[in-house]
């Protein structure tokens, strides 16, 4: 998987609609891993621990960029190619397979892969403080469904706008304006 230091822009994304003009956020990547890599590590309390792994585990279960294929764990030995999973209420989570978007304060989104749930249960990595107490206060289903909307927004937007000279263009409604990035 791609190393990213914690809390530098995020660019990772197969997902092109998180780079849209109109797209309010700052997006700063989280859990991005690598063994090459120096990561911070805490041993939690488990009653710390247990609470943030809970809410990160509400993400999983509907990651935002679910991908086809799945990344796994470099930090653990002899464990290439094994896909990481973890059981809840009888469902199999799988991890490595998508991302995860948490909403901070002032438009910050803290991105993680979805492996970061096995880097702090497995591995001891201490996400940033921000992203602690984001996961932690935010709304998991509100999240999830926030940027579910804007990716679909995104995707009927580019499918629906036909482009017209002079830089006009006409929407699915059939309303016409004019895109002013093409102005000179």
């Amino acid at each position: 998987m791609t190393y990213y230091k914690d809390l530098t822009f995020f660019q990772y994304t197969q997902s092109d609609w998180v780079f849209e003009s109109n797209f309010p956020y700052i997006l700063l990547n989280v859990g991005w891993l690598d063994k090459r890599q120096y990561y911070m590590q805490e041993a939690f309390d488990n009653t710390i621990k247990e609470k943030l792994l809970w809410s990160i585990l509400n993400y999983c279960e509907n990651p935002v960029n679910l991908t086809t294929g799945h990344h796994t764990c470099n930090l653990c030995p002899n464990e290439y190619g094994r896909i990481l999973n973890v059981q809840r209420k009888g469902k199999e989570i799988n991890l490595g397979n998508g991302e995860i978007f948490v909403k901070g304060i002032n438009n910050l989104v803290y991105v993680a892969p979805t492996l970061i749930y096995h880097y702090i249960e497995v591995h001891n990595y201490k996400p940033p403080e921000e992203f602690f107490n984001a996961v932690s206060t935010s709304s998991t289903i509100e999240d999830f469904l926030f940027f579910k909307d804007m990716e679909a927004r995104a995707q009927y937007t580019k499918k629906t706008t036909k482009k017209y000279e002079n830089g006009q263009r006409l929407d699915a409604l059939g309303c016409l304006f004019y895109d002013v990035r093409n102005e000179n």
